[in-house]
C-alpha cells in the first residue's frame, strides 16, 4: 500500500465516522464529530506539505 492508498484510506474511515456521530444527537457525539474533523484537516494538511517536499527541485 504506498502514501496516497493509505491516506486515502484513512480519510474515508474519519468521514465514516464523522457521518455515524452526526447522525446521534448527543453531547458525547458532538465533541466525536470536532475531534474527527480536526484529525481529517491535519491529515489532509501533512499530506499535502509531504507532496510538496517530494515536488522540490533541488539546484545541486
Amino acid at each position: 500500500m504506498n502514501l496516497d492508498e493509505k491516506v486515502d484510506l484513512e480519510r474515508r474511515i474519519f468521514i465514516r465516522l464523522i457521518n455515524k456521530h452526526k447522525q446521534q444527537q448527543d453531547i458525547f457525539s458532538t465533541a466525536m464529530i470536532l475531534a474527527y474533523e480536526h484529525g481529517l484537516q491535519v491529515l489532509e494538511e501533512v499530506y499535502e506539505l509531504s507532496k510538496q517536499d517530494t515536488e522540490e527541485e533541488y539546484p545541486f
